[in-house]
């Protein structure tokens, strides 16, 4: 079948309860913390809660706010006082109380914003670990002082544990034990096949269950304008063979699959030589046929 590349009008141009050594091993990266606790509002609005209508989104927090039983009485009548005390006096008996929340002011280096972590009460201090920021999992360690409301960022050395959310953790003598929780792994393919000349600059798009690499410069600085296709059931790659019209040499450019074209836009060559053309490659009449489909 005759795979045709097709021109398109240019475009213009060990202990953690110990503070100051805390186990792990390997150092970790310094952690810049947000600026200031992300909130619904912040990132969706204040009409959202007024508009049913409106999808609303996960927010993501580093706040920290913690309860506080028998609130105070602000009235002067004394008889609001005298009920009030009744009342709590009574709730005492029956296993109730009256709670008020506090949000403390926070110093120190905060976690950055995350949900299904862990915290975990090592006497006045409160043990925060993992998690994810809705992006990526976490394996960060922090520490927040409950006296002094100061949040620290110990070194952690030894085997630190991979990026997880949604594990638990459990305060045993002077060990602080994780346990399972939801990790990203990488994992190197096998592939058979056409081996690709090494390069960078390239595009990946995909068609149907293919992964198609076009383009690119090799580690001698020359330009490419070859097409390989890795069908992800098999893990094998081919070569896609084109005709028609010749797609000039280039890297940094962009594709995007579109139906059954891969339309390609733009890039540079040799001497910097920048492309604004637009060219289209028919996958139904190159993909499919090298697949025998």
């Amino acid at each position: 079948m005759t795979k045709i590349f097709r021109p398109i009008a240019a475009t213009v141009a060990s202990s953690l309860v110990r503070d100051q050594k805390t186990s792990y091993q390997k150092p970790q990266p310094t952690f810049v913390p947000y600026p200031t606790p992300l909130t619904p509002e912040g990132v969706l609005g204040t009409a959202l809660d007024n508009d049913p209508k409106r999808l609303k989104v996960p927010a993501y927090y580093n706040e920290v706010v913690f309860v506080s039983p028998f609130a105070k009485v602000h009235s002067t009548d004394r008889r609001a006082l005298l009920g009030n005390a009744m009342r709590i006096g009574s709730e005492r008996r029956r296993g109730y109380g009256t709670y008020t929340w506090s949000k403390p002011v926070m110093k120190g280096t905060h976690p950055s914003p995350r949900d299904s972590h862990s915290s975990t009460a090592v006497g006045s201090k409160l043990y925060v670990f993992g998690g994810t920021d809705g992006t990526s999992p976490l394996n960060d360690l922090f520490v927040l002082d409950t006296a002094t409301t100061t949040w620290g960022k110990p070194d952690v050395f030894d085997d630190v544990p991979a990026p997880r959310e949604g594990h638990s953790a459990s305060l045993i003598g002077d060990n602080l034990f994780v346990f399972g929780g939801y990790t990203f792994v990488w994992k190197k393919i096998s592939t058979t096949g056409v081996s690709l000349i090494p390069r960078d600059g390239h595009t990946c798009s995909f068609y149907k269950n293919c992964f198609i690499v076009m383009g690119g410069e090799d580690s001698g600085n020359a330009y490419l304008n070859d097409v390989y296709i890795l069908d992800t059931e098999t893990m094998a790659w081919q070569e896609v063979k084109t005709t028609g019209v010749e797609l000039m040499l280039r890297a940094g450019h962009t594709t995007i699959s579109h139906g059954k074209y891969l339309v390609v836009f733009g890039g540079f060559s040799y001497d910097h030589k920048l492309f604004n053309d637009v060219h289209t490659l028919d996958l139904r009449d190159s993909v499919d046929a090298e697949r025998g489909i």
